[in-house]
């Protein structure tokens, strides 16, 4: 607890990342700095340097420029607006007691400043919140990695409470549940996609990370009442030839399509912040092989944001830890 005078306890959130702008040039550079992570591209040194930059940064950034301009707005990159929203609707909650920031692992705010700030603010103790539900060593410990290094380089003398994954606390299976519910209310679907950011089979953890997607989509399909035969858990987001965690995202459209399934929802359970993995690999990308396929209604449900009831579920959470 803080116990200095006019002292806080520091919220630190943590999510990973986002171009500056969506240019060939910008991603360039954030794709430069995020593949070169060696918990994202599990390689020896010299044979990562030499696929990120021989093989894909020549093309890789001219393909996510062209996504990113499909879903950026007027005030930015959704992930960073979206996650701007969740740490202003936080500190509303939790009100004066507490100083909520949010740190980026591969691009601004970082997590050293945000770190920083919260030193200058005089708090004794920082929660450290990634906002990755799932652990995996690729997002959550390679930010757990910034933090401990910023906390022994800077000399931070704040005690530090680290939440290392939440993939099946009820704060977050609850949230989730209550905006999928919204969702099957208004669009009745014939089945709902649990579709989280997959893993190359070769990462260390990664079945661990696939085991605790799969116990979240069994929380929030019991939360639902949902019957086994009308979801699935899956995985999305495959880069490069090397095989990845399973089912995937992708393949599943052709046999619901073989069932005859005509409506489909599809949530996303691994971000917390809608992204360009859910607004244009899901929304953009995903709906279009869907109709090609003959589907009838498709509806990507929204991440959880700066949602009332999440906000609320997170607050109380954040409350029994201080």
């Amino acid at each position: 607890m803080c116990h200095r005078k006019n002292s806080v306890i520091g919220i630190l959130l943590i999510n990973l990342g986002t171009p500056e702008a969506p240019t060939e040039n910008a991603v360039r550079k954030y794709l430069d700095v995020f593949l070169s992570d060696p918990y994202v591209i599990t390689l020896p040194r010299f044979l990562r340097d030499f696929l990120v930059q021989k093989i894909i940064l020549p093309k890789r950034p001219a393909i996510s420029a062209h996504a990113y301009k499909q879903i950026w707005t007027e005030q930015g990159s959704p992930l960073l607006i979206n996650s701007i929203a969740l740490q202003n609707a936080l500190q509303k909650k939790l009100g004066g007691n507490y100083n909520v920031v949010l740190g980026m692992r591969y691009s601004n705010p970082n997590i050293e400043n945000a770190i920083e700030q919260l030193e200058k603010n005089n708090c004794e103790k920082i929660i450290v919140l990634p906002l990755y539900p799932q652990f995996a060593n690729a997002t959550t410990q390679s930010s757990l990695d910034v933090v401990n290094d910023v906390i022994k380089n800077k000399n931070i003398m704040a005690k530090i409470q680290i939440v290392r994954d939440f993939y099946n606390q009820n704060f977050y299976i609850d949230s989730f549940a209550n905006i999928i519910s919204h969702n099957i209310n208004k669009n009745n679907p014939e089945f709902i996609l649990f579709s989280y950011h997959g893993l190359p089979k070769r990462q260390c953890g990664s079945n661990d990370y696939r085991e605790q997607c799969f116990t979240s989509t069994k929380l929030i399909a019991s939360k639902l009442n949902l019957p086994e035969e009308k979801y699935q858990t899956v995985f999305q987001s495959r880069l490069g030839f090397t095989k990845w965690i399973g089912p995937y995202t992708d393949h599943a459209l052709k046999t619901l399509r073989e069932k005859n399934i005509k409506k489909l929802s599809v949530v996303c359970p691994s971000f917390v912040a809608d992204c360009v993995e859910t607004l244009e690999e899901i929304n953009i990308r995903l709906r279009a092989q869907w109709m090609e396929l003959g589907g009838e209604f498709f509806e990507c449900v929204s991440c959880l944001n700066a949602d009332e009831v999440w906000i609320e579920k997170l607050a109380r959470n954040i409350n029994s830890l201080g």
